[in-house]
């Protein structure tokens, strides 16, 4: 298995480069306001959205256990709900994230070369950059006192960041 620092200097996506230049990508963390932004800009743009966080489970599902080995046994943990893969070593679910960025890939390409704004938490930022210009990816973080102001019930907003 590589290390994401290795995953990082090879590069697997740099091939893509070029092959998306219509996408704007939206990362970030969790009530970050990714979702809200993408469709601010669909609404005023008319731009088409790929909200990754609803298909996420659709990606990790489409893992091939020998392509996407972290992701394969990432999805068993990824299923069972948010707080769930909350708990799992950070460097795996990030391992499991870069991964299906291939499927992510896939998906977009068939979607055609209208803009498209692709948002969402399984994003990696580090893919991103290696299909796209800086220029058309932002990674948005949100306070706690944003957090709570947002999504009050949010599980994931219930105790701070630092809590975690």
């Amino acid at each position: 298995m590589t290390s994401i620092r290795e995953d990082l200097t090879d590069k697997r996506y740099a091939g893509a480069n070029g092959q998306f230049p219509h996408v704007y990508w939206i990362t970030g963390g969790s009530c970050s306001g990714k979702s809200s932004l993408a469709d601010e800009l669909s609404e005023h743009h008319g731009l088409q959205v790929m909200h990754t966080d609803r298909i996420a489970s659709k990606l990790f599902e489409r893992a091939d256990e020998h392509r996407h080995p972290v992701a394969h046994t990432v999805w068993p943990v990824f299923k069972k709900g948010f707080l769930s893969w909350m708990r799992l070593q950070p460097s795996r679910l990030y391992e499991g994230i870069y991964e299906i960025f291939e499927l992510l890939l896939e998906d977009i390409l068939a979607m055609g070369t209208d803009p498209v704004v692709v948002e969402g938490m399984v994003i990696s930022p580090m893919a991103a950059v290696e299909v796209s210009s800086m220029d058309r990816i932002v990674c948005l973080t949100g306070t706690d006192d944003f957090l709570r102001l947002q999504e009050p019930n949010h599980p994931f907003v219930k105790r701070s960041y630092s809590e975690w």
